[in-house]
């Protein structure tokens, strides 16, 4: 059997191989949440399948140099990679832009954190025995039990995007907030929302409940916490909510709301508070076994090998084989053309229904909020992104919610909205950007 025989069988089930892969990452590891991600891998391995195939028509002088064309295309791949490796730091598996690191040292003169969360964990509760990580909702399957708040009146470490790592004081539920407000007789806000309402990577001083009473004196609450979808956040509306909240903020992220909502749809505990309108957990109650839950599961996080591993040579070889930064690099600007083809969940219509009903009982009046693609703005802001107008569709013109738009009312009217994100380089806000979407829910709320 000649060479080029052999690379055209060889190269028949290595195509094979790797569609067998993607669809078991797809469609088995991740049950099926990330389709979207997965497409451009899908169109891929076909077009490897269909060029293997091809090959075994070609002659063997065209066929060596399309195999000279793959090889030269693979190193100059290999050495895409290398540069991006050799040119990023690493918190974990976490990369960092070294403009990031020169920035915040001319800025602050600072040196940026660039230690895992878990290492400034352990360096932390040296001095302060009772710190512990911002672990946010989860189900504990054996307990029966979800958890949709963090540990309790600790001190918590949250994130790091703007070379600090940002921590707070939680309150009496876990949540991020001053205490006291709990016990004032009006609260005009409750917000509601993911990694934004809690206020990721941001001290406390600039998140939103903060500046809605630093600005404005209005006393705020937020039940936001990062990883949270639709149905959790009415989950905890249903769980937390108090007669005195006058205004329910919901914060609707358009970057992974909708796929957080295909994973929640998974828990049968989530799906009661849909399905039964009386289904309660009373976690007001359970907050010393909320508190035990995930402090067992912070020091399980703690232990896993994958922490130790992810700061080892082994695994940065593993990453580089697969490509990992390259395919990141070019799975974001897959994302930037085809943010519009976000597929909205039939349940989301009925949880927001479902949250008018509860607001209505509560004499509360329910706002939506809508945030766009924080890491593509200017594409996701377009008019012709299908996705927002059909967010926009049901929330203003089916369920008549008062819909507050990021795009139309901040986004579209700034020239320069890199400003508003950590070291002009998109990600979660800085703190002028929580400032000024502040400032929109305030002016469009305040009737």
């Amino acid at each position: 059997m000649n060479l080029i025989k052999t690379l055209r069988i060889l190269s028949f089930f290595i195509s094979i191989f790797i569609f067998i892969y993607i669809f078991y990452k797809s469609e088995i590891f991740w049950n099926g949440e990330y389709k979207n991600y997965y497409k451009p891998y899908y169109y891929f391995s076909f077009v490897l399948i269909l060029l293997s195939i091809t090959s075994f028509f070609l002659n063997d002088k065209i066929l060596r140099y399309l195999y000279v064309f793959f090889v030269s295309c693979l190193i100059a791949l290999y050495l895409f990679e290398a540069y991006i490796t050799f040119f990023t730091v690493y918190r974990g598996s976490t990369k960092i832009d070294s403009k990031k690191i020169k920035l915040y040292k001319k800025e602050t003169g600072k040196n940026y954190d660039t230690r895992q969360k878990f290492q400034i964990y352990d360096d932390l509760k040296r001095k302060n025995p009772r710190i512990q990580i911002a672990f946010g909702p989860i189900e504990h399957k054996e307990q029966k039990i979800y958890s949709l708040s963090g540990i309790s009146n600790v001190d918590s470490i949250l994130c790091n995007e703007n070379g600090y790592y940002a921590t707070y004081k939680s309150d009496r539920y876990g949540f991020r907030n001053d205490d006291q407000i709990w016990d004032k007789k009006s609260i005009e806000y409750l917000i509601l929302g993911d990694s934004f309402a809690i206020g990721e990577c941001v001290n406390s001083d600039s998140t939103i409940q903060s500046l809605l009473k630093r600005n404005y004196n209005k006393n705020s609450i937020s039940l936001g916490f990062g990883g949270n979808g639709p149905l959790t956040e009415y989950a905890t509306l249903k769980e937390y909510l108090q007669p005195n909240m006058k205004k329910i903020i919901w914060l609707y992220f358009e970057g992974n709301d909708q796929s957080n909502l295909v994973r929640e749809l998974k828990s049968n505990i989530l799906k009661q508070y849909l399905i039964n309108k009386n289904f309660k957990q009373d976690l007001k109650l359970k907050i010393s076994q909320i508190d035990n839950l995930l402090k067992h599961n912070i020091e399980l996080e703690r232990e896993k090998a994958q922490f130790r591993y992810e700061r080892s040579f082994f695994y940065r070889l593993r990453k580089f084989i697969k490509l990992f930064n390259t395919r990141d690099t070019f799975a974001l600007l897959y994302q930037t053309k085809n943010i519009q083809n976000v597929e909205t969940v039939p349940e989301f219509k009925a949880i927001l229904r479902s949250a008018i009903n509860l607001s209505n009982e509560n004499n509360s009046k329910l706002y939506f909020v809508y945030l766009p693609n924080t890491n593509v703005i200017k594409n996701s802001c377009k008019n012709k992104n299908k996705h927002y107008l059909e967010i926009k569709k049901i929330v203003q013109d089916d369920l008549k919610i008062k819909f507050i738009s990021m795009c139309e009312e901040l986004f579209r009217k700034e020239k320069d909205n890199k400003k508003f994100f950590p070291f002009r380089m998109g990600g979660h806000f800085n703190n002028l950007g929580y400032e000024e979407v502040t400032r929109v829910i305030y002016m469009n709320t305040r009737k």
